[in-house]
């Protein structure tokens, strides 16, 4: 179902903060959305915005946060507040990714010594 979104723009380290509306869509375009907006940002100086956060909201003063969208030198996470739960967190996804590979590279050097 489509409803009306607004960005709230957080703490981030290049731009000062405030609410816009994003527009009528539903959550999953709204998501959508906020990252494009934060990884088009990114891409243009990646030093400067290295981290850019946001909050999706459904009122105009933001008091009905939804989702919270940071990105952190390309990695991005998205945080649902009203189920107190990650939906997307690709720094953790990756990181666990190099941790298996890890792992399974120290088994196989192992079983090799023995």
């Amino acid at each position: 179902m489509k409803k009306m979104f607004y960005i709230e723009i957080k703490d981030t380290n290049a731009i000062s903060g405030g609410i816009y509306p994003l527009g009528e869509m539903t959550e999953k375009q709204a998501i959508k959305e906020v990252i494009k907006r934060a990884k088009e940002l990114w891409r243009q100086d990646k030093e400067r915005f290295y981290t850019l956060s946001y909050n999706i909201a459904t009122d105009e003063d933001a008091l009905d946060m939804v989702y919270s969208v940071d990105l952190w030198r390309g990695d991005i996470t998205v945080y649902d507040y009203r189920t107190e739960e990650f939906i997307k967190d690709t720094w953790r996804e990756r990181y666990e990714n190099k941790k298996a590979q890890y792992e399974a590279e120290m088994e196989a050097l192992e079983a090799k010594l023995m």
